[in-house]
C-alpha cells in the first residue's frame, strides 16, 4: 500500500478518536480489575506477537523484535512507564496465549474481527491496510474477486483473517501455513495457485520472488488486543494511541515501515 493511502488512513482514525473518545472500543461495566497495576508493580509489559510478519515485527540478526509494531509498542511502554518483554510464537497461538493471561498484549498486525471480540478486549485502531491475493509472475490467473478463485488451491496463514474470509469461499482448496515464508515457499514450489496476505507483507517479499498482485481488498482496522476484562490496561493503551496519532508519532512510523 503506498504512504499516501496509509497515512490518509491515519487521518481518518484520528477523527474517530477526537470525534469519539478514546474510550471508544472499552467495554461498559465490567468488574473492577488490576491488569494495569500489575503491569506497573513488576514494572513490565508482555507482548505476544509472531515475529515473522515484516514490515510489522520480524528478527533481526540479534533476534530483536523490529518493525511497525515493534516501534509502536516501545512508544506504548515509554508512554506506561514500564519496560517491553517479547514473547514469539506462532500467530494462531496467541489469542490462546493471551485469553490465558500469559501475555498482557498482542500486537502482530491484527485485524478487528468478531471471534477476536468476543474473548479479548481490542484497542482503538492505529491503521488500516489492504489485503493482497498474490501469484507467480507467469500465471495468467485474473481475478475480480475472491470468488473467481473456485476450483484453486489459495495458501494463508493459520488463524488470519485471510484465512477466515477465504474458507468461506465456495470451491477455494485452503492451504494453511504457520509462517508467512512457508507460504511463499509453497507458491514458488506451485504446490498452491496463490497466497492471501496483508499487503504491506505482500510488498516486503515482492522483492525476494517473482510474483505478482492480481487483488487488493480493503482490510479492517488494525488494533492491539488485551485480556477480556483489562479495562485499566486498555485505558492507558487507547491513551498512548492517541498521543501518537495525534502528536505525529504513528505518523513516522507508517513513513518509516510502510
Amino acid at each position: 500500500m503506498s504512504q499516501k493511502n496509509t497515512m490518509g488512513i491515519a487521518l481518518l482514525v484520528i477523527g474517530l478518536i477526537i470525534g469519539l473518545g478514546i474510550g471508544i472500543f472499552i467495554p461498559t461495566g465490567a468488574p473492577v480489575d488490576t491488569s494495569l497495576q500489575t503491569i506497573q508493580d513488576r514494572g513490565t509489559l508482555i507482548v505476544g506477537t509472531s515475529a515473522d510478519y515484516p514490515p510489522f515485527e520480524s528478527l533481526n540478526s540479534t533476534n530483536d523484535v523490529v518493525g511497525f509494531d515493534a516501534d509502536l509498542m516501545e512508544y506504548i511502554a515509554e508512554y506506561m512507564g514500564v519496560t517491553l518483554v517479547w514473547q514469539n510464537m506462532e500467530f494462531d497461538s496467541l489469542v490462546g496465549a493471551c485469553t490465558a493471561g500469559t501475555i498482557d498484549v498482542i500486537a502482530a498486525a491484527m485485524f478487528i474481527t468478531e471471534a477476536r471480540a468476543a474473548v479479548l478486549s481490542h484497542s482503538l485502531p492505529y491503521l488500516q491496510t489492504q489485503m493482497s491475493v498474490v501469484v507467480m509472475n507467469d500465471t495468467v490467473l485474473t481475478i475480480s474477486s475472491l470468488t473467481d478463485l473456485d476450483g484453486y488451491t489459495v495458501g494463508v496463514q493459520t488463524g488470519s483473517v485471510e484465512d477466515e474470509s477465504i474458507t468461506n469461499v465456495t470451491g477455494v482448496t485452503v492451504t494453511r501455513f504457520a509462517t508467512i515464508d512457508l507460504m511463499y515457499v509453497a507458491l514458488d514450489a506451485g504446490t498452491v495457485d496463490a497466497i492471501f496476505l496483508d499487503s504491506p507483507v505482500a510488498d516486503v517479499y515482492e522483492s525476494s520472488y517473482n510474483v505478482k498482485t492480481i487483488l487488493q481488498l480493503a482490510a479492517e482496522l488494525t488494533v492491539l488486543y488485551v485480556g477480556l476484562n483489562a479495562n485499566s490496561l486498555l485505558i492507558e493503551i487507547n491513551a498512548a494511541i492517541s498521543a501518537g496519532l495525534q502528536d505525529g508519532t504513528i505518523d513516522g512510523l507508517i513513513q518509516e515501515w510502510l
